[in-house]
């Protein structure tokens, strides 16, 4: 919202609607879990988008370490081990 200033008068306007408009802001979204507060770092979609990355990051070099060390049958490191040892960790 932009507004040409015309005199000291017109400030004190434009300087009462930014503040009327945060504080009925505010209001609408105090106790409402209809309207997400985009700054919180704990709402749902914020939470899912760390917990993909954790999987995608973490546990894929994890997995990757692991089937690094060896991955046939003498070493017992196949796909079934490894998630194995993944679920183990997961367990403690």
């Amino acid at each position: 919202m932009h507004f040409i200033f015309s005199n000291r008068c017109d400030i004190n306007f434009c300087s009462n609607v930014y503040r009327l408009s945060a504080v009925a802001g505010d209001k609408l979204r105090y106790n409402n879990p209809g309207i997400a507060d985009l700054s919180d770092e704990y709402r749902p979609n914020k939470l899912a988008e760390k917990f993909s990355e954790l999987y995608d990051n973490e546990w894929t070099e994890f997995y990757e370490d692991l089937e690094r060390t060896g991955n046939d049958e003498t070493t017992g490191n196949t796909e079934e081990n490894i998630i194995g040892q993944l679920l183990q960790l997961l367990q403690v």
